[in-house]
């Protein structure tokens, strides 16, 4: 599905990003229990922006990008392979 490829490329490049910005450690220092809290505060976003979006800096598609993102990272922890070595 060409979409959906498009969406988790985009997503692997934000990522990317922000690992470069707040380094990786961030989410490890706190493991699963950080990436669920982190998750919970993007869907509680979702719910205040997406009646009105306005007045953020963040958009409903940055914040669906970051729970894609916050996902696989709890999904890569439950199998040890966070963080990443490159």
């Amino acid at each position: 599905m060409q979409g959906f490829s498009d969406i988790v490329g985009k997503a692997e490049t934000i990522l990317e990003s922000r690992h470069q910005k707040y380094g990786r450690q961030n989410i490890s220092r706190f493991g699963e229990q950080g990436v669920v809290i982190r998750l919970s505060d993007k869907i509680e976003r979702l719910i205040n922006m997406t009646p009105r979006c306005y007045g953020s800096d963040e958009t409903v598609e940055d914040t669906y990008f970051d729970i894609i993102n916050y996902a696989v990272i709890g999904l890569m922890i439950r199998r040890g392979q966070w963080p990443p070595e490159s």
